[in-house]
């Protein structure tokens, strides 16, 4: 019996998350279901949608304006909390690699990458699947070429597991 109450007591508890799930009929997701990420990111600064995260992006263009002081947790800068130093990345087979890339795209595709190092894109730069703002260059768009060049760059400074990971996530 206790062995019973015990299940009984785990399926409950372990049930109890989907009460936090969204309902995937509601309009917001049945339309993202038939966007490409560009048409949902249109259609999220047209209709503003979902609002709570549309208001979100608002306050952070406010923040944009402001001048980058670095990344912190409460706005108070903590000077010395890293230092400089040597983690024996090979960064000239980095730039050769990189350089690579950059000669297989395309002038568009250049001018999608290539911001100011101080570019409000930098500091607004997100990764979620389904675009906020559409600004980077997306691996899946044509770039099979360049993403096998790419792909390989940092191999030298990856463990196995890892590039093994990576080759799995952009194959």
């Amino acid at each position: 019996m206790a062995a019973l109450e015990q299940k009984s007591s785990f399926e409950k508890t372990s049930s109890a998350f989907r009460q936090h799930l969204h309902d995937l009929n509601t309009p917001r997701f049945t339309t993202a279901a038939t966007q490409d990420v560009y048409e949902y990111a249109r259609f999220f600064q047209d209709n503003h949608a979902p609002p709570w995260l549309f208001d979100l992006t608002q306050a952070w263009l406010k923040l944009y304006e402001e001048p980058f002081k670095g990344v912190t947790s409460d706005g108070t800068v903590r000077e010395g909390l890293f230092e400089a130093r040597d983690e024996g990345v090979h960064i000239e087979d980095v730039v050769e690699k990189t350089e690579e890339l950059v000669e297989k795209l395309s002038e568009e595709q250049k001018r999608s990458l290539g911001y100011a190092i101080n570019a409000k894109e930098w500091r607004a730069w997100s990764n979620p699947e389904m675009l906020l703002r559409p600004f980077g260059l997306r691996l899946e768009e044509g770039m099979s070429a360049s993403i096998i060049s790419w792909k390989y760059t940092p191999a030298q400074n990856l463990t196995s597991s890892q590039f093994q990971k990576r080759l799995l996530n952009l194959s």
